[in-house]
């Protein structure tokens, strides 16, 4: 009697580990799920964020290159002026 006891005392016990094994490996592959859904969620917005970043760099430069015509527009118009005072 006492070994059929323990038997299913053994058996209850191995019955709870694997349990607890299968418990443990399932939350593996759903970690694994989430990792991989992340990052095609970042691959995903990736070519976004590089979009925007060009497109500031753009804006920049476009600025930077207006405010440089401004500048050569306004120091040619004084050498014209200059240059028309100092012949006229």
């Amino acid at each position: 009697m006492s070994s059929i006891v323990l038997l299913s005392v053994e058996s209850s016990r191995d019955r709870r580990i694997r349990s607890a094994m299968v418990r443990a490996h399932e939350q593996i592959k759903i970690n694994k799920i989430k990792k991989t859904e992340m990052l095609q969620k970042a691959r995903a917005a990736l070519p976004l964020t590089k979009l925007r970043e060009r497109a500031f760099e753009g804006a920049f430069f476009s600025v930077a290159l207006i405010a440089m015509a401004g500048w050569v527009y306004f120091i040619t118009l004084l050498l014209v002026r200059l240059f028309l005072w100092f012949f006229g």
